[in-house]
């Protein structure tokens, strides 16, 4: 197996994204964040999840062979797991 750098970095940004995301959801539920200065560390871990979901989204457009035909990548949702990833992850963003 021999993915693509894309790929790599796809994944790797967006499931990093993601469970910093959750990690931080489960420290305000469990009532870590009752002060200010916490408040401000779970505002700049989110901000950090953002990023980190924007970036895999981002590096998923040079895994097109056509990077200008990016508003192709969401039609084929159907057929390829990369389309529903791209219509997914702003929903969770």
């Amino acid at each position: 197996m021999n993915p693509a750098f894309s790929v790599i970095f796809l994944t790797t940004l967006i499931g990093a994204g993601q469970g910093l995301f959750l990690a931080l959801f489960g420290a305000e539920l469990s009532g870590y964040a009752q002060g200010s200065a916490e408040r401000g560390f779970l505002a700049i871990g989110g901000g950090v999840a953002l990023l980190l979901c924007g970036g895999g989204l981002f590096s998923s457009f040079f895994h097109l062979g056509r990077p200008e035909r990016a508003w192709r990548s969401a039609a084929m949702w159907r057929t390829s797991w990369l389309s529903r990833e791209v219509i997914a992850l702003p929903v969770f963003m």
